[in-house]
């Protein structure tokens, strides 16, 4: 569990690759068995041939030994290791965007703490530099908040009196 309480993805939710080529012993093995089952073909087809030249044979055998070793390595090495490529850059331009928002983030987040030195008759506040500044303004400077002024009662009546509106 992460810290959102979500179920954090398993490596096959992450990646499109199928697990099975991120096991060295079967790639292994299946390039073991590929070079038996392409010797196998070789043999079967270069028997029949025997009257040939030494030199045309082994061209021979090496042309077979490419046309059916190559799509075995292409698919069973190539094509996952590019596919994995691809993903590892997927995750890493996500986590530079979500690096990126965060430091957004940081930036626009103002916080206030500690003491606040404030005049007990006019409410300003005396910054680092140690000028007054109202409180609104100060405030404002440091957070995202934006005052609104409007009248509480108790003040409305002191100032105003019970004159109706």
């Amino acid at each position: 569990m992460n810290r959102n309480g979500k179920k954090e993805p398993t490596r096959e939710e992450v990646f499109e690759t199928p697990r099975l080529f991120f096991r060295p012993i079967y790639l292994f093995l299946i390039v073991i068995f590929s070079i038996l089952f392409v010797d196998g073909i070789m043999i079967l087809t270069l028997h029949p041939l025997t009257e040939l030249p030494l030199h045309i044979e082994v061209l021979l055998g090496s042309f077979i030994l490419i046309v059916f070793l190559l799509p075995v390595l292409y698919l069973f090495f190539l094509k996952p290791l590019k596919l994995h490529i691809k993903e590892r850059r997927k995750i890493e331009a996500e986590q530079k965007k979500t690096i990126s928002e965060l430091g957004d983030a940081l930036e626009k987040v103002k916080v206030l703490s500690g003491l606040l030195p404030i005049c007990a008759s006019c409410k300003r506040i005396r910054d680092d530099k140690g000028n007054w500044t109202n409180l609104e303004r100060y405030i404002s400077e440091r957070t995202e908040a934006e005052f609104t002024h409007s009248i509480c009662p108790e003040c409305e009546e002191r100032l105003y009196g019970s004159e109706p509106h």
